[in-house]
Parts: structure tokens; sequence; C-alpha cells
């Protein structure tokens, strides 16, 4: 499976990040763009990370929320 990266213009004309579409390949990938309103921008073959970890500064660390134990479900 490889990784494709899209791009959309949204209403207000600007272009921006889609979605990644994993896929077989590129006109797999490119056919499930074109259904959803997307163009394939490019595929992606590598991510290098150098140097020290960046600390999170987000309010919870690694895109976890705490799940709620007192919770109603109905």
């Amino acid at each position: 499976m490889k990784i494709f990266l899209t791009e959309f213009i949204a209403p207000d004309n600007k272009l921006y990040n889609g979605p990644n579409i994993i896929a077989e390949d590129l006109r797999t990938a490119e056919l499930a763009a074109f259904e959803n309103g997307l163009v394939v921008a490019g595929e992606l073959e590598s991510l290098y990370v150098t140097g020290e970890p960046v600390e999170q500064k987000t309010k919870y660390k690694d895109n976890v929320i705490p799940f709620p134990k007192n919770r109603t479900i109905h």
C-alpha cells in the first residue's frame, strides 16, 4: 500500500491539504480522490525526522482525550 497526498480548493478559492489516501496504486488513489472532490498532489515516499523530539504543547498528550468514567449512554 502507498500513501497519496491530496489537496482541494475550498469555496473561499484557497488551496488546502486534503486527507491522505492509502491505495495500491496511483490510478486507484486518483479515482478515490475524484469521487471525493480531491486531487492527488503526490505520493509520500519518505518522512525524515531529525534533531531532538519536539515537546507537545497541546492540552492532551499524544492526541488522546481522557475518557470520562461517569457517563450515561442512551
